[in-house]
């Protein structure tokens, strides 16, 4: 079993960094919008980690298969 975590980090300019750990495509926008509906995250920007993308490439290389792509 993975170690999912979350960590906030508040900056001295009011910032804040959300960042999630060991998670796995949406499942990482799921585990965090509580914290940022909280913090009031309007107009955040969002990077995404390879392990976001990594997921979605696989479910794409799934689907073509049993396409037959």
């Amino acid at each position: 079993m993975t170690d999912q975590r979350i960590e906030v980090t508040c900056h001295k300019d009011g910032t804040f960094t959300i960042e999630a750990f060991d998670f796995q495509g949406t499942n990482c926008d799921q585990a965090t919008k509580d914290f940022e509906r909280v913090l009031g995250a309007k107009g955040l920007t969002k990077i995404r980690k390879p392990e976001f993308l990594a997921v979605d490439l696989l479910s794409n290389q799934q689907i073509n298969r049993v396409n037959g792509g």
